[in-house]
């Protein structure tokens, strides 16, 4: 087997794992569906690269001794980028969690407020004179 097919049965796997991954994130709600079609399109794109080999003429010319490197580095990148969508969509989830509190927390003080106007006649929002 030669450097350039390793190196295609490394995209394929990496394309594998990397749907899987995906597929358990957002399974796990780590990942929203927006970065999960993202990533799962990406994913898909690799191992048809990777598969087809009207594809891989890429293989034939990474095909030296640098090919380790630039697979490992690859790797790294897609991986941090991966990390980067799981924190985001994590972020995203709780900012929504944050504004439906705040919008529970400002009708329940007009509520109080309200109720304060109500059994004192002070209206607490108006400025005093």
């Amino acid at each position: 087997m030669g450097t350039a097919q390793m190196l295609r049965v490394a995209v394929v796997v990496i394309g594998f794992v990397l749907l899987a991954e995906v597929f358990l994130s957002y399974c796990k709600k780590r990942l929203n569906e927006n970065y999960a079609f993202a990533w799962g399109v990406f994913a898909v794109v690799l191992v048809i690269c990777g598969a087809v080999p009207a594809l891989s003429g890429w293989s034939r010319a990474l095909a030296s001794q640098t090919s380790v490197f630039y697979v490992i580095m690859g790797i790294c990148i897609v991986w941090l980028l991966f990390t980067m969508s799981v924190n985001l969509s994590s972020l995203s989830a709780r900012n929504q969690e944050l504004a439906i509190q705040v919008s529970i927390l400002n009708t329940e003080m007009e509520r109080v407020l309200k109720m304060y106007k109500k059994e004192t006649g002070k209206d607490l929002m108006e400025p005093e004179k």
